[in-house]
């Protein structure tokens, strides 16, 4: 069975903790948004950054999207030969998938930062392929569509869909388009940036609380609800405020999950 990994859950890249998750079915392994600690985060996975076949970059902000650079710099270095996370493992081809104005950004931050390395920039080990809402990929067994988000600049969000259906947000607002494009899901992982005390500054930034993340959840049928990309303004003293949020508009499970946590999917 396919599962879904949860590699980071806070908004700030504090110790690892930008949101980015990880599908794993067979050797197909797909990376969902690359923050600045991602290196970091597939040591302590004790596995390759060349394990990956297919990375999806939600939108274009540096929790999500600064770590890229470094990522490919890994991947065309082992695929060169200078370093060796597995002697004589091959390094299979790598798409990456993400709004159009999301892959620019990463294009411009990898010239930016990578001057006079001709090789990297003439690699070919890997692609960029745009997505609009509603495109769908395989990963595995597993149908991945791209969903629309509504934040402050182009984002999207994904569905999982094996077993079970599973809703990633992204980061966004509340959005009816939303809930109509994911229509159902048994699991639900919602950004909660703010309690509902902040939704004046949540909606201000396009950005969610955990009462609208359990709404969402209710709309969509959801038995269980993740709360995720919550502010590092927030201590654990905050955390069953957070939960009793999300469950004043939603009935099923509400989960506030730790780092390195799994779903099967």
């Amino acid at each position: 069975m396919a599962r879904l990994q949860l590699l980071g859950t806070q908004a700030y890249p504090r110790n690892g903790e930008p949101v980015h998750l990880r599908l794993v079915d067979g050797d197909d392994h797909l990376l969902v948004d690359c923050g600045p600690n991602i290196v970091e985060t597939f040591d302590a996975l004790e596995r390759p950054l060349t394990s990956v076949t297919d990375l999806f970059v939600t939108h274009s902000h540096a929790d999500h999207a600064l770590g890229v650079p470094y990522f490919l710099l890994g991947h065309f270095l082992t695929r060169a030969g200078a370093v060796a996370d597995e002697p004589g493992e091959a390094v299979p081809p790598l798409t990456i998938r993400g709004p159009e104005s999301a892959l620019e950004a990463v294009d411009a931050c990898l010239e930016a930062v990578t001057p006079g390395f001709d090789a990297l920039a003439a690699d070919a080990s890997w692609t960029l392929e745009p997505t609009e809402p509603d495109d769908g990929f395989d990963v595995g067994d597993v149908s991945v569509t791209s969903l629309p988000a509504d934040h402050v600049v182009p984002t999207q969000g994904l569905l999982f869909d094996g077993e079970r259906r599973i809703a990633y947000t992204g980061d966004t607002t509340r959005s009816k388009a939303l809930v109509d494009a994911v229509d159902r899901a048994d699991v639900v992982i919602h950004e909660s940036m703010y309690l509902e005390s902040e939704a004046d500054l949540a909606r201000e930034l396009k950005h969610g609380t955990a009462r609208e993340a359990g709404r969402f959840a209710a709309d969509v049928g959801a038995d269980e609800l993740y709360l995720v990309h919550v502010s590092d303004q927030y201590g654990d003293e905050h955390r069953v405020r957070f939960l009793e949020e999300a469950g004043e508009a939603f009935n099923g499970e509400v989960i506030l999950p730790d780092r390195f946590d799994e779903l099967s999917v």
